[in-house]
């Protein structure tokens, strides 16, 4: 399964919802079509490497939040009868307070300041290798083969 990096996530979200469901607050209604594009948030967000995520944990925590908001509005809606749907409607997602954007923007913004590759400048390990091109090339295949062996079919293990 391919990684997904940072700004792939960010696109995804920029053209599956709208602006004013994002920022400006205005509640997601979750019937088939959000909760299945909210699906697909998660699932790319899943597959992100862990070293590419976050790294604030201001930030980190709040998108961990938004996730499970995201996860629990979604089962909400999914188990949700036609009585009940008739009753009340269809269940939405919400910014957590007034005037905050809504949890997938908080997703975003978090993806936005991420990079799609790992720095590997600051690294302390393989410095016998003087060659800084070899060297960084040589730090991103860890990166990348660490993160891989964290994750066992689709799912986090570190």
């Amino acid at each position: 399964m391919p990684a997904v990096v940072p700004s792939q996530i960010v696109q995804y979200i920029e053209k599956t919802f709208k602006a004013d469901e994002r920022i400006e607050g205005q509640p997601i209604t979750i019937h088939t079509g959000p909760s299945g594009a909210l699906n697909g948030l998660i699932h790319l967000v899943d597959q992100v490497p862990s070293v590419l995520l976050p790294s604030d944990p201001e930030m980190y925590a709040a998108m961990i939040r938004s996730i499970e908001e995201i996860r629990f509005a979604v089962k909400r809606a999914e188990s949700q009868d036609y009585r009940a749907a008739a009753l009340t409607g269809p269940p939405d997602l919400r910014p957590f307070a007034p005037g905050q954007p809504s949890p997938v923007e908080i997703i975003r913004r978090a993806f936005a300041k991420c990079p799609d590759e790992v720095a590997t400048g600051e690294s302390q390990e393989l410095l016998f290798i003087k060659d800084s091109e070899i060297r960084s090339a040589l730090l991103r295949d860890l990166a990348t083969t660490r993160s891989a062996l964290s994750m066992r079919n689709g799912r986090r293990l570190l």
